[in-house]
C-alpha cells in the first residue's frame, strides 16, 4: 500500500471535562492523524458539541461506545475527507469498523479497545471476546487501546506480575495469528505517578499478517503529554519509501562464467550513453514522518551545524614566515597507468559503493578493461577540463545509529558514501603526497600520519617533567 496512515491511540482519562477536552483537542491536532482513537472517554453521550471541543473539526466523523457511568467509553474518530468507515461492532470494550482510503488501496479493520481494569474473569472474557472477533474480520485487522493487561515480564517495571493473565493474553494472540506492533523509543506507556512509580505497558498496537503485509513500514511511537497517566501513541506508516534503486556491483560477479564478456559489451554501451528511518523528532515535539518532512528536518540539522563560511578577513603572508622551500613538482607529475593500477589495487575490495554502484572489486577485475578509460579521465582533469565533473562530486548520506530505537537527528551519526571514480582520484594524489608529507609537517604533529604516534607526545611531555624534578636543576615552563 503506497498511502500513508497516522493514527493516534490514547487513554486521556476522560471527555466529561469542558477545560480537559480543550486540553486533549491540543494534543490531538498536534499529532496531525487522520484517526483518532480514544479510550475511557467517561461518556454516556458523545454529541456533535463534545467531539468537537474534544479532537477538533477535521475528524469530525465517529463511532462511540458508551460509558457504564464513569467508567469506560470509546470513540474513534477520522477525517472523511481521506477515509471511509463502516461500523462493524460495537460493545462496551470495543469498536470495531472497516477503513477505506478515498484515494485507493484495500479496505482494512480497526479495532479500538478499553480492556476492563478489574476482577480477573472480566479481562480473560475479554480476550476471549478478542479472539471470537476474529471470525468478522476478513483481511487486514489492526487493533489499538488500553488492554489493562499486559504480555510479558519486562512491560512492567517490578515482578507483581499475573503470569495467569500474561498466558492468556500471549495464546489469545496466537490463536488469532495477531503480532504485536514494537513501540519504539519508550518502554512504558502508563505510570500511577507515585513515588517510586510502577510502570506499566497497558496500551499497544497489534495486528494480523495481512495488516503487517499491508503496511510494511508501520511504525509505533510515543509522543509526550501531561494530560494523562496514559502517554498517547501514534501509529503511523510513510506509504511507498522512495529507495535508491541504482547499480550495485556484486562482490561475487568476476567469479561467475562470462563476466569479463558481459563487462565488455556493457562498458562499449556505456561509451554511448541506501536502512529505513521510520520518524525524526523536530524541536517542537512532534514527528517528521512523510519523506520530505525527515529531508526538511535532515537539512535543517545539517545547516545549523555547517552553517555558512564566511569570507576570510586577512590572509597568511606565507613568504615573511621564512618556512624553507621544497621542490614538490614531482606531485604534478603526469598520470600513469601503473600509478592508478597501484592505488586500485591498495583499496578494500568490497566497501560499501557510492553513487555509481562500483566498488573496488570490480575494477581488480576488469582493469585490462577499464584501466585505459580511467587513465584519459585523471589526464583530462589534470588539463582543467572539468566537464561532467559534477557528476562525479556526489555522495551518498547514511545516518547510521548510535543508539537502539534512534529516533532524533543528535542520535544519528551521518557517513558519506563517495563515488569510486572521486575515491579513486583522491587516493592517487593521496599516495604522492604520502611520499613527501614528512617534510611538509613538524615532527610535532604526531598523529594522523603514518610512521608516527600520538603518544610520543605524551611521553615527551613526561620526560620534560622527569627533567624538571630532577634536584639541583631549575626549569622554566
Amino acid at each position: 500500500m503506497d498511502l500513508d496512515l497516522k493514527i493516534l491511540d490514547w487513554n486521556p482519562r476522560g471527555l466529561n471535562n469542558p477545560a480537559r477536552r480543550t486540553a486533549i483537542r491540543g494534543v490531538v491536532e498536534r499529532s496531525a492523524c487522520d484517526i483518532i482513537c480514544l479510550q475511557e472517554t467517561k461518556l454516556s453521550d458523545a454529541s456533535d458539541a463534545i467531539r468537537a471541543e474534544s479532537v477538533g473539526n477535521r475528524c469530525h466523523s465517529a463511532f462511540a461506545s458508551p460509558a457504564d457511568g464513569t467508567r469506560g467509553g470509546l470513540l474513534v474518530a477520522w477525517d472523511p475527507d481521506r477515509y471511509n468507515a463502516q461500523l462493524i461492532s460495537s460493545v462496551r470494550h470495543s469498536i470495531t469498523a472497516t477503513f477505506v482510503n478515498r484515494a485507493g488501496g484495500p479496505a482494512w479493520t480497526l479495532t479500538n479497545v478499553y480492556g476492563p481494569s478489574d476482577a480477573d474473569v472480566a479481562k480473560e472474557t475479554f480476550l476471549h471476546d478478542l479472539e471470537e472477533l476474529r471470525h468478522s474480520v476478513i483481511g487486514p485487522w489492526l487493533i489499538v487501546g488500553d488492554f489493562n493487561v499486559i504480555l510479558s515480564a519486562p512491560d512492567k517495571n517490578n515482578d507483581r506480575l499475573n503470569r495467569h493473565l500474561m498466558a492468556n493474553f500471549r495464546a489469545m494472540l496466537n490463536i488469532t495469528e495477531i503480532k504485536d506492533i514494537k513501540l519504539v523509543g519508550r518502554r512504558f506507556t502508563w505510570s500511577n505517578e507515585q513515588n517510586p512509580p510502577t510502570l506499566v505497558r497497558l496500551d499497544r498496537a497489534i495486528c494480523n499478517v495481512d495488516w503487517d503485509a499491508s503496511f510494511p513500514n508501520a511504525q509505533l511511537t510515543a509522543i509526550s503529554s501531561s494530560i494523562s497517566d496514559h502517554c498517547p501513541l501514534v501509529l503511523s506508516h510513510a506509504g511507498k519509501i522512495k529507495c535508491y534503486s541504482g547499480f550495485h556491483f556484486e562482490a561475487f560477479w568476476p567469479h561467475v562464467e562470462g563476466y569479463a564478456q558481459t563487462v565488455a559489451k556493457a562498458w562499449a554501451n556505456g561509451r554511448r550513453r541506501k536502512n529505513f528511518i521510520h520518524s525524526l523528532s523536530r524541536d517542537g515535539g512532534t514527528d517528521a514522518i512523510s519523506q520530505e518532512e525527515k529531508r526538511q528536518v535532515v537539512d535543517a540539522h545539517f545547516h545549523a551545524i555547517l552553517g555558512t563560511a564566511p569570507l576570510p578577513s586577512v590572509t597568511f603572508n606565507w613568504e615573511s614566515l621564512g618556512l624553507p622551500s621544497l621542490d614538490l613538482s614531482a606531485l604534478d607529475a603526469d598520470f600513469s597507468l601503473a600509478e592508478i593500477h597501484n592505488a586500485v589495487k591498495s583499496m578494500p575490495s568490497d566497501k560499501e559503493p557510492g553513487p555509481d554502484g562500483f566498488i573496488s572489486n570490480f575494477f581488480k577485475a576488469s582493469w585490462d578493461l577499464v584501466g585505459p578509460d580511467i587513465l584519459v579521465a585523471f589526464q583530462q582533469i589534470a588539463e582543467g577540463n572539468f566537464a561532467g565533473l559534477h557528476q562525479l562530486n556526489v555522495s551518498h548520506m547514511v545516518l547510521l545509529p548510535k543508539c537502539d530505537d534512534a529516533s532524533s537527528m543528535k542520535n544519528y551519526r551521518p557517513i558519506s558514501i563517495m563515488h569510486s571514480f572521486a575515491k579513486l582520484f583522491m587516493k592517487v594524489l593521496a599516495t604522492r603526497l604520502a611520499s613527501r608529507i614528512d617534510e611538509l609537517v613538524g615532527i610535532e604533529q604526531s598523529a594522523f600520519i603514518k610512521g608516527r604516534c600520538i603518544q610520543d607526545n605524551f611521553i615527551y611531555v613526561r620526560l620534560f617533567f622527569d627533567g624538571c624534578t630532577a634536584p639541583r636543576r631549575h626549569r622554566f615552563l
